[in-house]
């Protein structure tokens, strides 16, 4: 199959973040009327301690297709503190994958690759409008 080669930039999700506080909030309300107050207070720090441990984690700001199903993944890589130089910035590296599949669920898009690299969710708000359309043509598509 034969289309024309993709490239897409991704900022933050408010789509994202809005769902994921929301769920957050249902777990708190379900851990204070479960358990007993300081184990809910135990509960609700591991839950805040790992939430943040994955935000640091590596987020992708770009894709490019370079062949049918083959891609470049651009990603912040975890923040490298030198021992010459003490900075803390993050890097920008690329990867490339297979695509495996894209699966459409109307508010987001999932990418599956055939790599070990875990799968890709792009909300509606992270793109522009019209890469929101060639994303879910390219779901259609494959």
């Amino acid at each position: 199959m034969c289309m024309a080669k993709q490239q897409f930039q991704l900022k933050p999700s408010v789509i994202a973040i809005v769902f994921q506080l929301m769920i957050a909030l249902l777990i708190v309300w379900l851990l204070l009327q479960v358990l007993k107050p300081w184990l809910s207070v135990v509960c609700i720090v591991i839950m805040g301690w790992t939430y943040f441990k994955f935000v640091r984690a590596n987020r992708i700001v770009g894709l490019d297709q370079l062949d049918d199903r083959e891609w470049s993944i651009s990603y912040l890589a975890p923040r490298v503190v030198s021992q010459q130089i003490k900075s803390t910035a993050r890097q920008i590296e690329i990867q490339r994958v297979q695509l495996r599949q894209v699966i459409d669920h109307q508010i987001y898009i999932v990418m599956e690759f055939q790599q070990a690299f875990k799968p890709l969710v792009i909300w509606c708000d992270q793109v522009s409008k019209a890469e929101w359309k060639a994303l879910k043509v390219l779901a259609k598509m494959l």
